[in-house]
């Protein structure tokens, strides 16, 4: 039982950063575009830069959440 919902949320944390991601909007037919690319000092675009920060902290926690996901399946291999 343990197990299923430990896979469950581990497949829930995985899929969670997909759809947040694919909820960013660029455009907004309403809004002026000064307000829709806001630039950081390199040119880049904030909102780029925010998504793709988010996106190394979903895949690190992805990571650390396998090798919990390893360590508890080692654990309950011995018992």
């Amino acid at each position: 039982m343990k197990r299923l919902l430990s896979l469950t949320l581990f497949l829930g944390l995985l899929v969670a950063p997909q759809i947040a991601i694919g909820q960013v909007s660029l455009s907004n037919p309403r809004t002026p575009k000064s307000q829709v690319e806001d630039r950081l000092p390199d040119g880049t675009s904030r909102t780029m830069a925010m998504v793709k920060h988010d996106q190394e902290r979903s895949l690190e926690d992805i990571a650390k959440i396998q090798e919990a996901a390893a360590e508890m399946e080692k654990e309950l291999s011995k018992s």
